[in-house]
C-alpha cells in the first residue's frame, strides 16, 4: 500500500518507499499504486483488562492477513482473514475467525494541500458481522506527517452471542521522518463503546510508534496504554477508574508488509 510515509522519506533516501503506512493504528489517505499489490500481516496483542469489575482478567490476540491490490489510481481492494483468540481468566479461551473484505478510496492526495480518503470494511464470522466506515485526513508538513481518523464500527450478533455492538473511534497521529527509512511518532485514540444503545464507557489510549520502510517490505509497531476514561454511570465509583468495559489497559500492534511483484 502506498502510504504517506513514502512521500516524506524520499527526501532522505533513494529507496523505493511506495507501499508503506505512515502509522500502525491511524489510517492515512494514500492508496496502493494501480496494478501493484502487497500482503499485510498485522498482530494486535491486547494485554490486560478486568472482566466487568471482577477479579478475572482478559487477554486476547488479533491476527490478520490481508492482500491489498491497487485496482484504480485512487482505490485499493483489501481481502483476507482475521482471527481473534481470547483468554478469560479460568474460563478458558475462544477462537473467532472472520473473513475480511474492504475498499479504501482516496478523494484528495496529501501531495496537494491535504489528503482525504474513506474506508469501508466488513468482517464476517460464524456468529457475527462487523461493518466499519472510516474517514482519514492527513497533511505533510516538511519532515512531519499528521493524521486524523473518524471511524464507526457496528457488529451484528446471532446464535445467542452478545457483546459491544457499536464503537466510535477518533484518532490523531504525528510522525517525524528520520533518515535511512526510519520514522518515529505518537498516536492518540479515543474509543466510545455501546452495547444495545447503552453507553459502556470511553477509553483514551496514547503511545509511541516506530516505522521502517525498505525496498521490499515495510514494518511498523505501536505501544499503547490507556491514559484516561469515562465510565458508564453504573460503573462510576467502582475499583480502578480506568477499568472500562470492553477496553484493554495495554496493547501492542505490529504490522509487517512484504511487497509483491
Amino acid at each position: 500500500m502506498r502510504r504517506l510515509v513514502a512521500v516524506g522519506l524520499v527526501v532522505f533516501s533513494s529507496h523505493a518507499f511506495a507501499g508503506a503506512r505512515a502509522f500502525p493504528l491511524t489510517w492515512d489517505s494514500e492508496t496502493q499504486a494501480q496494478g501493484t499489490q502487497e500482503v499485510q500481516l498485522e498482530s494486535t496483542e491486547r494485554l490486560y483488562r478486568r472482566v466487568e469489575n471482577t477479579a478475572q482478567t482478559y487477554l486476547a490476540t488479533d491476527d490478520s492477513l490481508l492482500f491489498v491490490h491497487g485496482v484504480t489510481k485512487s482505490g485499493e481492494l483489501l481481502a483476507g482473514v482475521r482471527t481473534t483468540i481470547e483468554a478469560i481468566g479460568p474460563q478458558g479461551h475462544a477462537v473467532d475467525p472472520r473473513a475480511v473484505v474492504g475498499w479504501h478510496h482516496r478523494l484528495l492526495s496529501p501531495r496537494d494541500v491535504v489528503g482525504l480518503s474513506v474506508l469501508g470494511r466488513g468482517a464476517l464470522g460464524f456468529d457475527a458481522l462487523e461493518l466499519e466506515l472510516r474517514a482519514a485526513v492527513d497533511r505533510v508538513l516538511g519532515q512531519f506527517i499528521v493524521g486524523l481518523n473518524l471511524g464507526a464500527l457496528h457488529t451484528f450478533f446471532w446464535n445467542g452471542r452478545t457483546g459491544a455492538d457499536t464503537r466510535l473511534e477518533e484518532s490523531v497521529a504525528a510522525r517525524f521522518l528520520l533518515k535511512n527509512g526510519f520514522s518515529t511518532g505518537v498516536e492518540v485514540l479515543v474509543r466510545e463503546t455501546f452495547q444495545q444503545d447503552a453507553f459502556e464507557g470511553t477509553a483514551v489510549f496514547a503511545g509511541p510508534s516506530l516505522a521502517w520502510v525498505g525496498q521490499r517490505f515495510w514494518a511498523s509497531v505501536g505501544l499503547y496504554a490507556q491514559v484516561a476514561a469515562d465510565k458508564a454511570p453504573e460503573d462510576r465509583g467502582y475499583a480502578d477508574p480506568l477499568e472500562v468495559s470492553f477496553n484493554e489497559r495495554f496493547w501492542i500492534r505490529l504490522v509487517l508488509a512484504p511487497k509483491l511483484e
